[in-house]
């Protein structure tokens, strides 16, 4: 059974992974954020890692747009050995990084998982040789999956990385609908609780370990109803 998470808030328990998901333009791939979050979470930590899409968030900010994907990709040659061996010495045209150790270790032996979201021919990829774990979204059946999985096991086998020690992970758009609601007005994943709870099952059927859900509605008020999909798919 894939384990469950919304997008927004944390709908999981216990001690399962937690994940973010930043888009790297947005901080210093060497800063070592990560490796704390992994100390203080007992090795719970997931990095989720994306090159990003959405020009507004980086004009907010200032921060530069252009160059995605060369931008992620040296972020990755700095971050990937840093977290795993704990190390790193890198010259690029973005980044630059001179013998830069980090200490102390967090608890995961070789660093937290690193995930990455990636659906263009490049960051693809990237993903197939740097990823713990590879996410695909936002999907509302497994058919969608299904045919992306089988994309990114080729370029895995073009770059020579065996896709089964990659996590497959898929971010699904979940919307809880009231009594009598028609179900088809809704363009995502959508119906009763047992119905939601038997549709989102069928993903780990086809190999998906862990399941991003965007709840509508969002907020406290979507994962409170959630609660009842979650206690269904614990049974």
């Amino acid at each position: 059974m894939p384990s469950l998470i919304s997008r927004w808030s944390s709908a999981s328990c216990g001690r399962q992974r937690r994940s973010t998901r930043p888009c790297l333009p947005w901080r210093w791939p060497f800063r070592e954020i990560a490796a704390t979050l992994d100390e203080i979470s007992g090795g719970r930590f997931i990095l989720g890692l994306g090159a990003g899409w959405h020009q507004p968030e980086y004009d907010a900010f200032g921060y530069p747009f252009d160059h995605l994907a060369s931008r992620f990709e040296e972020a990755l040659q700095v971050i990937v050995p840093l977290l795993r061996q704990g190390q790193v010495d890198f010259q690029g045209h973005y980044y630059q990084v001179r013998n830069c150790v980090l200490r102390p270790r967090g608890p995961s032996p070789l660093g937290p998982p690193i995930w990455i979201g990636a659906g263009s021919p490049r960051l693809l990829h990237l993903a197939a040789r740097y990823a713990d774990g590879w996410k695909t979204a936002w999907h509302s059946d497994t058919a969608a999956v299904k045919e992306r999985y089988e994309q990114f096991k080729e370029v895995c086998a073009a770059v020579g990385r065996d896709p089964t020690l990659i996590a497959l992970t898929a971010g699904i758009r979940v919307r809880l609908l009231s009594s009598g609601e028609d179900t088809r007005a809704a363009p995502v994943l959508s119906g009763s609780a047992e119905d939601t709870a038997g549709r989102l099952q069928s993903f780990a059927e086809v190999g998906v370990t862990h399941l991003i859900v965007a709840l509508e509605p969002k907020g406290l008020v979507g994962i409170e109803q959630f609660a009842r999909i979650l206690e269904l798919l614990h049974q």
